[in-house]
């Protein structure tokens, strides 16, 4: 497992795992949408060079991670600033740098498009689409399922 931070969290991520690919095989990149928007042209290499990779895109249409922060309540300009949702379509992409692409809205479609490029040489791409707001509805339960156990164990 290997991890780049960047200079914000999404710079480079995408070079860096083409990167990888060179020498760690398999390689799986999971990345989320503005990650993947931010340093998309990286996948140039992989069209110019033959490099394998899997890569997971997460598109949760914008800054899903923000909604977790502070700034969060600040609903007057949150989406703008932070949330930034692109509506991009990433199966154009993939066309642009002869990449196979997978879109998934379920698990098992996930698994299967997983296997699919599990055999394939060269680049896949596979969007799965969520929903961030049901993402921190999920974690603000779970959370709270959590704080409610420690505390009932506390007593």
């Amino acid at each position: 497992m290997l991890s780049n931070r960047g200079a914000n969290g999404i710079d480079g991520v995408v070079s860096s795992a083409l990167g990888a690919s060179t020498v760690l095989q398999p390689m799986y990149l999971l990345i989320g949408d503005l990650s993947f928007y931010h340093d998309m042209n990286g996948l140039l290499m992989a069209k110019k060079y033959k490099l394998n990779l899997t890569i997971v895109v997460v598109n949760n249409n914008g800054g899903g991670i923000f909604s977790f922060l502070p700034q969060s309540k600040e609903s007057k300009h949150f989406e703008t600033l932070f949330g930034t949702a692109t509506d991009l379509d990433f199966r154009y992409a993939a066309a642009l740098y002869d990449a196979n692409y997978e879109e998934v809205f379920a698990a098992e479609a996930f698994r299967d498009a997983l296997d699919k490029a599990a055999y394939h040489k060269g680049l896949d791409i596979i969007e799965v689409h969520t929903n961030r707001h049901e993402n921190k509805a999920g974690h603000d339960l779970l959370w709270q399922k959590v704080a409610d156990m420690v505390e009932r164990e506390s007593k």
